[in-house]
């Protein structure tokens, strides 16, 4: 039986940053979005230089988070909302599915694809795409 997949590193910094992002954004719950936001702070990351080749703007998303929130000193306190506690579930599945001992940020991505948010599908990234271009970077 396969172990269940650690994350990475490259992981946790996603998460950090997507919690920064929603802190920042005045969000009370870390969002799908903001784990995207999350993975592309994290440059070096497989996850990050996924979506770079795909050519997705992720400015893109940073301003419709922005539209409309209030402006403030104070960041919110946060917690992950249930989308996103699923998206991270749903990656340790897809890390095990590739029988990967590890959580990596491509990972995040495969769920981000799966989730009911269709967030990388209002960014013109279609799951077949993600994952030939994640399959390239990995195995070359």
């Amino acid at each position: 039986m396969l172990e269940t997949p650690e994350p990475t590193d490259r992981v946790h910094e996603a998460l950090e940053g997507a919690t920064k992002a929603a802190q920042e954004l005045r969000y009370s719950d870390v969002l799908p979005e903001h784990l995207l936001l999350g993975i592309v702070g994290v440059p070096d990351s497989l996850g990050a230089k996924t979506l770079k080749v795909l050519g997705v703007d992720v400015e893109a998303v940073r301003r419709e988070l922005r539209s409309g929130r209030p402006e403030g000193t104070e960041p919110a306190p946060v917690a992950m909302a249930p989308e996103t506690k699923q998206i991270l579930e749903r990656a340790r599945s897809e890390a095990q599915k590739l029988n990967h001992n590890y959580m990596g940020t491509e990972h995040l991505l495969l769920a981000l694809a799966h989730s009911q948010s269709g967030l990388l599908e209002k960014l013109d990234v279609e799951l077949d795409r993600l994952e030939k271009q994640i399959t390239t970077l990995l195995y070359g």
